[in-house]
């Protein structure tokens, strides 16, 4: 499938939505009309994003968002045609683990852009990282997409001094312009959630990773979206890099969260507790025995999911139960927890879902009037 369709069919809207939101019929839709040459608004037109804001627990609502059709077909289309270049860009970044490439799945809920390197590796990459250093430098990029500006787009594929002194062609220009254009002309801030605004991302912090590099050297590190994670021999080294980053991110209108920014002495955990706990909980095969177990590894879930309210805690839980085989006696125990880390945590709807489906796909049934009850009133 060529990225032009994936991206319309499976990066149009945000990741966080539930997988009952697809745009697999837009792209079907959209196709025919560009091989018969019919007349899709222009790139030169404005449009205005849709937004869904999703709530989460204890906090203000996440602002997503997707572009107009016409804007997501003109943005796939740049980056059908100019993939080469933009692969190429993201290749240089060799300490990002989420750099993005194409992805290969055509299951339901598979996304167009996925990360080149598999998120369970972290652990093992922060060991190495720190395995000759006394300090770690924990960094976090404030308002990340929503202080993208969209000039910057150019600035990261061709550089500053060459997008200055040339306002049209190339594609860095061209995906300014339809971001641009996109969000009723603004400047400042792309949507949160489709697969394109994470290509821009990584596209930015790519040429941040190579400003920083040319001012400080290279440093044993490693990030994940805008986070990162550098290791260093002195504190006063660790400073130094700390002001680098700065500088390298301020060309890019970006700028450190001084709440998540921090230089921290070793050893430290490599991975939270939550993580560690809970993966490596173990479920006995007895009923008495499993319904004990669920009852306790849901406990701890929630206990961390309280401790630490940022981290997807609820979500991972959802996950890694969702595999582990149940007995028909404890089905409707568990069914009823997933239930209420579902009402409690909007964020969970996705593995929610998935755990209930692989759960009836075994043969266990859902509780369609309490459900229906639930999803009424998140509603």
């Amino acid at each position: 499938m060529p990225i032009y369709e994936r991206m319309l069919s499976r990066g149009f809207f945000p990741r966080e939505l539930p997988p009952s939101f697809h745009s697999r019929d837009l792209a079907a839709a959209i196709k025919p009309l560009v091989v018969a040459g019919k007349v899709i608004p222009k790139m030169t037109e404005l449009s205005r994003t849709g937004a869904h804001n999703l709530a989460q627990a204890g906090t203000l609502r996440r602002k997503l968002g997707y572009h107009n059709p016409a804007t997501a077909h003109h943005i796939a289309s740049i980056v059908e045609s100019e993939w080469t270049t933009l692969a190429g860009h993201l290749a240089t970044a060799s300490s990002a683990y989420s750099s993005p490439v194409v992805g290969t799945s055509l299951l339901t809920g598979a996304r167009a852009l996925v990360p080149s390197r598999d998120y369970g590796e972290i652990p093992d990459g922060r060991a190495h990282i720190r395995s000759s250093a006394r300090y770690v430098l924990c960094a976090d990029v404030s308002r990340f997409y929503a202080s993208i500006y969209t000039h910057s787009i150019p600035w990261s594929l061709h550089s500053k001094a060459w997008s200055k002194q040339n306002k049209s062609g190339g594609c860095g220009n061209d995906l300014d312009k339809a971001f641009r254009n996109g969000q009723d002309g603004q400047t400042l801030g792309i949507p949160i959630g489709p697969d394109c605004s994470y290509l821009i991302a990584e596209c930015i912090l790519t040429a941040v990773d190579d400003r920083f590099e040319k001012a400080h050297g290279p440093v044993p590190g490693i990030r994940v979206l805008d986070d990162y994670e550098m290791a260093f021999a002195s504190f006063g080294d660790a400073q130094r890099a700390m002001g680098h980053l700065q500088e390298a991110l301020a060309e890019f209108e970006l700028a450190l969260n001084p709440a998540k920014t921090q230089i921290v002495e070793l050893p430290v955990r490599i991975e939270h507790e939550w993580v560690s706990e809970l993966r490596a909980f173990t479920f006995r095969p007895s009923i008495k025995g499993q319904r004990s177990d669920v009852l306790r590894y849901f406990d701890r879930a929630y206990q961390f999911a309280a401790a630490y309210p940022d981290a997807h805690v609820l979500n991972y839980a959802l996950a890694r139960i969702a595999g582990e085989p149940v007995d028909t006696a404890n089905w409707p125990l568990l069914q009823h927890l997933t239930f209420q880390a579902l009402l409690s945590e909007p964020k969970t709807f996705r593995p929610a879902l998935q755990l209930l489906q692989h759960k009836q796909s075994s043969g266990h049934s859902i509780d369609s009037v309490l459900f229906a009850e639930l999803l009424n009133r998140h509603v």
